[in-house]
């Protein structure tokens, strides 16, 4: 079967190339079609090609566009161009369009082209394709873990050397530096891990995700996967404190005042905090309530201190 009109094979191919790489079949249609323009660009040694695939029969259509100037200036047979078209007079392209004026844009239907079924893997392995998909893909996953920016995301550990783990994140490979890991901790090919992401980058070869371990709003992230109240935000963490590793130290308050907001965080016989140092390789967290009193904070950060006297220089805003 040859890859022209009422191509169902090529549709088949496109749909499945789609449904493996999970991006949208539309999107693969657009970019196959901006690979046979840049072929039939080259062909013709001419920039203004149009190609139209239909989705459904798999047609493909190529046309040249052809700018319609005055009469007697000059005719597409001429070989002038203007702005990169190539021209038509006004009579001759109404004899062919119909009802057109000085400035439009006629289309000039090519020669049906023809992708054999030998010619498949070369045609889908083509530098202009190969890039179009790039680009599809990469702004398909830019547009998935922005708006993640700030939150906690699991991948599955694929391969790790001396610096780095390269993860598998919603289907998409990344990497996380080993400085970015908590201190001693150690992973296995096929490990879930989660890690905290801060910022989502788009280069010319791939999405990069900036991913952390050891980031303090990675904790913060922990409580709200872990205390409903807090994912609700009925309890607020106010601040953090984190050297990874070692210890955290976080203050919350409530906005239900039913509710005992280090109480809520600690959780029954401690499990909803215990959860959390484990997944931290059991860093220290402590959890202090939140006041608007700068003395009775200080007070509530320092529960094992017998405070004296707090003196705050208002004017210095130190202690």
């Amino acid at each position: 079967m040859g890859y022209s009109n009422n191509n169902f094979e090529l549709i088949s191919v496109i749909r499945s190339y789609a449904e493996q790489r999970g991006i949208g079949y539309l999107s693969v249609i657009g970019a196959v079609e901006e690979s046979i323009r840049v072929f039939e660009a080259s062909k013709y040694k001419y920039n203004k090609i149009v190609v139209k695939l239909d989705p459904n029969s798999g047609k493909i259509e190529t046309f040249k566009e052809l700018l319609v100037i005055e009469d007697g200036s000059s005719g597409k047979q001429s070989g002038v161009f203007i702005d990169g078209y190539e021209c038509i007079g006004l009579s001759d392209a109404r004899k062919i369009y119909g009802d057109i004026s000085i400035g439009d844009i006629v289309m000039e239907q090519l020669p049906p082209i023809s992708l054999r079924d030998s010619a498949r893997d070369a045609f889908f392995s083509k530098k202009a394709l190969n890039n179009k998909l790039s680009d599809i893909i990469k702004a398909k996953y830019f547009d998935v873990f922005k708006d993640l920016i700030g939150e906690n995301v699991t991948g599955i550990v694929k391969r790790i050397d001396s610096k780095t783990l390269t993860l598998d994140v919603q289907n998409m490979e990344t990497v996380i530096s080993v400085s970015n890991l908590i201190k001693g901790e150690f992973f296995r090919k096929g490990d879930r891990i989660k890690a905290y992401l801060s910022s989502v980058v788009k280069e010319s070869d791939a999405v990069h995700l900036n991913l952390s371990r050891t980031h303090p709003q990675f904790v913060v992230q922990l409580f709200k996967q872990e205390v409903p109240e807090v994912y609700d935000g009925i309890i607020h963490i106010k601040s953090v404190a984190r050297i990874a590793g070692i210890k955290t130290k976080i203050s919350v308050t409530s906005s239900d005042s039913n509710i005992d907001p280090v109480g809520a965080c600690v959780g029954m016989r401690g499990s909803r905090v215990k959860a959390i140092i484990d997944e931290l390789r059991g860093e220290k967290i402590d959890i202090i309530e939140y006041s608007q009193d700068p003395a009775k904070f200080v007070i509530n950060a320092l529960p094992t201190v017998e405070v004296v006297k707090v003196i705050l220089d208002e004017e210095e805003k130190e202690w």
